[in-house]
């Protein structure tokens, strides 16, 4: 579910990569009943659900938007998944748990974390072995990043700085980012799907990170993997209230969850940028 966003279409495609059966479905087109009627029917082993609304418009203008796709949903799929028995996968974000990971640092963040609340209070329904069936995992991610991604901020910024041999300015840039490639996350969450007994000895909540660097350190490593190079002016920008300087692994990495090379994920990056569009302007 949410197949027509950045990390669902991932997800897709490695799916189709490795001939597993899919179903896709796209909440701006598709009827919700219709599907939360067939999860209830056990139509499906497992459901991944990424569909999420971000915070690209002022958040007053997206109230009813956010508590439809952030809350109500994922609560209604994980309803649904509890009936028929199927595994529920619901992504979340490292975002919503706010610049100092004590809370939700904006509505996006605050109606994200209650999806995932609600839906992780639904319990296993039925026993299948020694296996539980119809458990919910909340998988959360923060920085992803690789082919095809439009949302790369820093990424866009810093190949059109180079371009334009225009001078970038941004914070001091001591936040913490943590950029994972989309495809590592995608495999992951498609492990987890056709084997839930891998996640088995672990909390509901299990976080999908690698070790954080700061946004220093990433530009460093993109000019060396990219061969770009930008001159920055660090500290030219103010924080802002959303920037992250800690990272505390609360929940475990999800077994099969196998980073790449963090090189070949900014390559990647890079390429799908040169090939995309043009780039407009953007405020990192």
């Amino acid at each position: 579910m949410g197949a027509s966003g950045y990390l669902g279409s991932i997800t897709v495609r490695e799916a189709a990569g490795v001939g597993a059966d899919v179903a896709e479905w796209r909440s701006s087109s598709e009827d919700q009943q219709a599907w939360l009627r067939r999860i209830r029917l056990g139509e499906f082993r497992a459901v991944i659900n990424t569909a999420a609304t971000t915070y690209r418009e002022p958040e007053h203008t997206f109230l009813g938007r956010y508590w439809e796709s952030n809350v109500d949903l994922p609560a209604r799929i994980a309803q649904a998944a509890q009936v028929s028995g199927t595994t529920l996968i619901q992504v979340g974000t490292r975002w919503s748990l706010g610049a100092s990971g004590e809370g939700p640092n904006s509505l996006y963040g605050a109606t994200k974390q209650l999806g995932e609340l609600l839906a992780a209070s639904f319990k296993p329904a039925k026993i299948d072995g020694d296996t539980e069936r119809g458990r919910v995992f909340i998988v959360r991610v923060r920085d992803i990043m690789g082919p095809g991604d439009r949302r790369a901020t820093v990424a866009h910024a810093l190949r059109e700085a180079s371009q334009t041999c225009t001078p970038l300015d941004m914070t001091p840039g001591d936040q913490l980012i943590d950029p994972i490639d989309s495809r590592d996350v995608a495999c992951a969450l498609l492990s987890l799907a056709s084997d839930a007994r891998i996640a088995q000895a672990t909390a509901p909540y299990t976080e999908i990170g690698l070790h954080p660097i700061s946004v220093r350190q990433f530009v460093d490593e993109w000019q060396e993997a990219t061969g770009l190079q930008t001159q920055v002016r660090w500290g030219a920008k103010p924080y802002r209230g959303t920037e992250c300087f800690k990272m505390d692994r609360v929940h475990p990495m999800l077994s099969t969850f196998t980073p790449r090379a963090r090189h070949e994920t900014l390559r990647a990056t890079l390429d799908s940028i040169v090939q995309g569009p043009a780039l407009q302007r953007v405020q990192t």
